[in-house]
């Protein structure tokens, strides 16, 4: 035997068998070569024996002979694929049966050991069907690890072979959308998505670990997405789609309701103005900009504001000690004597509140017209028409 074909014990030391063989001491034997070897050793006389043994221990492999009473080797062999498919099965022959061997050929039987058969050889063979057992475990392992840590995303979330643009792991979410494994992606708008993110000068073009890319607002489902790429591996792509429909609607409903106070504050003759507790003003109402003659940006905290429309030193100190006064003892209301930019002389009543955040709110109303009504009927009052005494 040369030094590549020899047996590597360490690969059968994990794998559970089954030996299916009517001859007492060809099993027996078999059993002394093998058992030291492997994780569990299981024996049974005929292909019955070994279906009812085949589904009690579920083994890794399968060794079986093929004339043997009740059931033979192949019926055996067509029950085990029927109930696990993927189950490697070695055959034990003397090959003084074509027909025999056609059928095997046709279960899918490659791996046979020569009657009476060497310990290397048998071991050998063993040794090549434990290598792909242990790859497919290995694979199994690595695809529950998947499915699991997909699962646990809280959106559609998928692994697709880059090359094939199959379906490797899908989780619940994207399962309920109609992803399967070993599927490509039936979605066109996804299936464009990847192809996009993989065209020339693409995010994924080239590849690196940990190369990925983002599509904001996918329409697709009739849902809106944000659809992220992302290369695990060289062959392998994470495909993970956030459903931002609702947030989405949350935005729309806020910008509508932006336009709204928009277009109220835009129309309202009133101003208003807001403040931090330090005085500094973050918003400024286009009606309080009407009402002063200043932009916003040209205002940038009370007491500025103040010395630019009360020229008055008096009347100023008085608006920022009800600006003051308000921090201590809550809303007030003041008329004060205001110039405008334009240098015309105006009224105005200042209602001052707080937000639950602690800012001032100050409401300022053009009240020159009432108070020229005022001062007019005060005169009335004080004066005689006809003698204007």
């Amino acid at each position: 035997m040369s030094e590549n074909t020899r047996f590597d014990p360490d690969v059968l030391k994990d794998i559970t068998l089954l030996h299916v063989d009517d001859d007492p001491l060809g099993a027996g034997y078999a059993e002394q070569i093998v058992q030291p070897h492997v994780k569990a050793y299981h024996s049974a006389g005929n292909g019955q024996e070994g279906l009812l043994a085949f589904a009690r221990f579920d083994p890794d492999l399968v060794v079986t002979d093929i004339r043997m009473p009740k059931v033979d080797g192949v019926a055996m062999i067509t029950a085990i694929r029927e109930m696990r498919p993927d189950t490697p099965v070695i055959i034990t022959t003397a090959l003084d049966d074509p027909s025999v061997l056609r059928q095997c050929i046709r279960l899918g039987i490659t791996s046979y050991v020569l009657k009476p058969f060497e310990p290397e050889e048998l071991l050998r063979v063993l040794a090549g069907k434990a290598a792909d057992v242990r790859k497919n475990k290995e694979l199994e392992k690595q695809k529950r690890l998947n499915e699991l840590l997909l699962n646990s995303l809280p959106h559609p979330a998928m692994l697709i072979e880059r090359d094939a643009r199959t379906i490797l792991s899908a989780n619940s979410y994207a399962r309920r959308l109609g992803f399967c494994v070993s599927e490509g992606l039936h979605d066109e708008v996804f299936r464009r998505i990847l192809e996009t993110a993989e065209s020339e000068d693409a995010p994924l073009s080239l590849f690196h670990s940990g190369a990925n890319t983002d599509f904001r607002d996918v329409r697709a489902f009739d849902r809106a997405w944000d659809v992220n790429l992302e290369l695990v591996t060289e062959s392998i792509i994470l495909f993970f789609a956030t459903d931002v429909t609702e947030r989405h609607e949350k935005d729309k409903a806020l910008k509508k309701e932006k336009e709204f106070i928009s277009t109220i504050l835009e129309n309202s003759y009133d101003g208003i103005g807001v403040t931090t507790k330090e005085g500094r003003i973050i918003f400024f109402s286009p009606g309080m900009e009407r009402l002063f003659g200043y932009k916003a940006e040209e205002l940038y905290s009370a007491p500025h504001w103040a010395e630019m429309v009360i020229p008055d030193e008096s009347q100023r100190r008085k608006v920022l000690g009800l600006w003051g006064a308000f921090m201590h003892s809550g809303g007030r209301e003041r008329i004060f004597p205001i110039v405008q930019k334009n240098g015309e002389h105006r009224w105005c009543r200042f209602h001052v509140s707080h937000m639950p955040n602690g800012d001032v709110v100050i409401n300022g109303q053009d009240v020159t017209r009432i108070k020229q009504a005022e001062e007019r009927i005060r005169y009335m009052a004080m004066h005689d028409p006809l003698t204007e005494l």
